[in-house]
């Protein structure tokens, strides 16, 4: 075999190895990991809306630090989205947004549940009270 034969088999040889690398380099970086990849629009939704209950139930006034609770890791989350949607496709990870989003979905509702027991046991109180007084005064 002639030296020039053996260059070109040699360039060849590498050609086709460099191509594997960045195929496989490109297979790496474009897996379909849906869990990193898919937006949580609906959750930011959802949390927003359980946001919105709490409040209305009167949490911010009935507990406080569960509702601040939420409030701030639903800020996280959508700090962390929006960190994500400025970067490259592929390089996208939306799961530090997802639990963000789903810690402020479990916070907005326990501070809702929490609010909502609260304003019954006073109700609660306000009646008895209300019923030993009709009792007293009668």
């Amino acid at each position: 075999m002639s030296r020039t034969r053996r260059r070109i088999l040699r360039g060849l040889l590498g050609a086709f190895l460099a191509l594997a690398a960045v195929s496989a380099g490109a297979g790496v970086l474009l897996r379909s990991d849906q869990g990193r990849r898919d937006d949580p629009a609906a959750l930011v939704e959802e949390a927003a809306a359980a946001l919105r209950a709490a409040r209305s139930e009167g949490a911010a006034r009935r507990s406080p630090l569960t509702l601040a609770l939420a409030e701030s890791s639903y800020a996280d989350g959508l700090l962390e989205r929006r960190r994500q949607e400025m970067r490259f496709g592929v390089f996208r990870d939306y799961r530090g947004a997802q639990a963000a989003l789903e810690a402020a979905l479990e916070h907005a509702t326990a501070a809702s549940d929490l609010a909502r027991r609260s304003a019954k046991r006073d109700r609660t109180m306000a009646s008895r009270i209300l019923a030993s007084a009709d009792a007293a005064v009668l």
